[in-house]
């Protein structure tokens, strides 16, 4: 797919010195669509982010209780957008070492960062605090606009260039539109891309926990009989716990006491962090992965989850869509 020229006034066809035209269109400025911009203005490209939510709250995220894994690769990706910067130093937990084990196995296959080379295999950071940085970052270049408090009503691409539909009427035009609303995209739709989407029936509880023991910077990924539990280090002696049961069981999880969760709890994790308690509120994701038929047509564009949509226990949707 041919990128978009460099955005220099004397070289624009007259078309494009109207104020309605764009070289970039992102739709969706969620993580993925800011780091784009953020990654794509230094070119000089004029670059414009449709969102739905008010600037307010992309400025300010509210804590979903999703903390994510970031990879090397990621942290290198997102140094280059202006995010990492933008991330205060308490935002950011290491990772050191990595361990999966079995109900049934007296084992846990170990993963140390002395073997990677590297002083952490990787990063942990929230959510929200991705969110806050990614807008922080893409704010700071003269030549992105950010359009909140607005919905996109239709979009269209063709060999000529591409244009989007708003709620108030007003029809906008780019040399690429981009979808990056969401694995359930409705722009991706309206371009005419087809996607596959599976409901894998299970779905995810996400809390914080604080423990008696420390985590000594180690994610447990453990295989139980009728779920799956994860717990990712977080500062001082907290971590995020991440539950993935089957949908039909996820009630009961939520209802039930903060003392009866942090119990059943404990008692899957042995000895490994001592008496957990639970430290913030339940949050509940069903599993839904989406792949789309193809990433592009012509002047247009998939990114982030409106391309893939990983199954969030992979913990990695952002790390790809970053790749």
């Amino acid at each position: 797919m041919r990128a978009p020229s460099r955005a220099k006034k004397t070289s624009r066809p007259p078309h494009q010195t109207d104020p309605r035209h764009y070289d970039i269109i992102i739709v969706g400025a969620g993580p993925a669509g800011l780091s784009f911009a953020s990654l794509a203005a230094p070119q000089g490209w004029r670059i414009l982010l449709i969102e739905t939510q008010s600037r307010k709250q992309i400025a300010n995220p509210a804590d979903d209780g999703r903390e994510i894994a970031l990879t090397h690769l990621s942290r290198s990706i997102m140094q280059r957008a202006g995010l990492w910067q933008a991330l205060p130093a308490s935002a950011i937990t290491a990772i050191k070492h990595a361990k999966v084990s079995n109900l049934s196995l007296d084992y846990a296959l170990h993963f140390d960062h002395h073997e990677s080379g590297q002083p952490q295999l990787g990063f942990m950071v929230a959510n929200h605090a991705i969110r806050k940085a990614a807008y922080a970052a893409a704010s700071a270049h003269p030549n992105i606009t950010i359009l909140t408090d607005s919905a996109v009503t239709g979009a269209h691409s063709d060999t000529q260039g591409g244009w989007v539909t708003l709620a108030n009427g007003n029809k906008l035009t780019a040399d690429l539109v981009i979808a990056a609303d969401s694995r359930f995209s409705k722009t991706r739709q309206w371009l005419g891309i087809g996607a596959q989407q599976r409901d894998f029936g299970r779905s995810c509880i996400v809390t914080r926990v604080t423990h008696s023991l420390p985590h000594d910077a180690t994610a447990h990924e453990c295989f139980l009989r009728d779920h799956t539990l994860a717990i990712l280090p977080l500062a001082g002696n907290s971590s995020s716990l991440v539950l993935t049961v089957d949908s039909s069981q996820a009630q009961d999880w939520l209802r039930c006491s903060d003392r009866d969760f942090a119990a059943r709890m404990e008692a899957d994790l042995g000895s490994k962090l001592g008496h957990l308690r639970v430290a913030g509120q339940r949050y509940h994701y069903p599993l839904v992965g989406v792949y789309a038929d193809r990433f592009y047509a012509p002047r247009a564009a998939l990114l982030g989850d409106a391309a893939v949509g990983m199954h969030p226990v992979t913990a990695h949707g952002f790390n790809f869509g970053l790749r």
